[in-house]
């Protein structure tokens, strides 16, 4: 919970105010697990969005090509599962 305050209290208020209401919080970015799930999150994240470009790219080569795609088709797209090689 520390951690959640610490982050919405960085949306109000400027960080020395933070730091000094939230003493010791800042450790927590030392702490292997703390940046093992940060890591985790960007690899998901990365993986998401190369995901999400080739799904675009695929629209905006097609649309070049054969033209405006119906909505079903649009739709297929965005349904394709991850490419998992």
């Amino acid at each position: 919970y520390w951690l959640s305050t610490y982050y919405l209290f960085g949306t109000k208020y400027p960080d020395d105010v933070v730091n000094g209401l939230l003493k010791g919080i800042g450790t927590m970015f030392e702490s292997t697990t703390y940046n093992a799930t940060i890591e985790k999150g960007r690899t998901q994240g990365i993986s998401q969005g190369i995901e999400e470009g080739e799904k675009r790219s695929l629209l905006l080569i097609g649309t070049e090509r054969f033209g405006e795609p119906s909505a079903e088709v649009q739709s297929r797209i965005q349904a394709l599962p991850p490419d998992r090689n």
